[in-house]
């Protein structure tokens, strides 16, 4: 179903995407804030960063290996959606490493846009956000 040039899937992918990026957001908020109450919290984010951003080189290296089989077989491959949340999840840096070094969706102008400006607005809110 289309509503003008938008259609439902990309309407619900950029809900799925701005809701995880409110999500990251508080995370990363309530662990600054709480980091004298909760020594670990940095830990905790330090270690949140470190998992979501392997998983999200991992989600790149399997849809390209998946890519190079469809052909072969009826594969389902890794959704664009999937690969949005994660990035906006905070695993934008192994998104991105992930599209360069495995060469992957880097033919695609929204992915070369939108996961570099994911980061940029990430990254303001959460200094504005947390008085850094």
């Amino acid at each position: 179903m289309k509503v003008g040039w938008l259609s439902l899937k990309t309407f619900r992918t950029i809900i799925s995407v701005i809701v995880s990026m409110l999500l990251f957001i508080l995370f990363v908020k309530l662990c600054l804030d709480n980091q004298a109450q909760y020594p670990y919290a940095i830990r905790v984010l330090a270690l949140y960063f470190v998992i979501i951003n392997l998983y999200g080189l991992l989600i790149m290296y399997v849809d390209k290996k998946k890519s190079k089989m469809a052909a072969q077989r009826n594969n389902r491959r890794v959704s664009e959606r999937q690969l949005f949340m994660v990035t906006a999840l905070g695993g934008f840096l192994g998104t991105i490493m992930g599209m360069r070094m495995l060469r992957h969706k880097t033919n695609k102008t929204y992915f070369n846009l939108l996961f570099p400006l994911i980061l940029i607005v990430e990254a303001v809110a959460v200094v504005i956000l947390a008085d850094i």
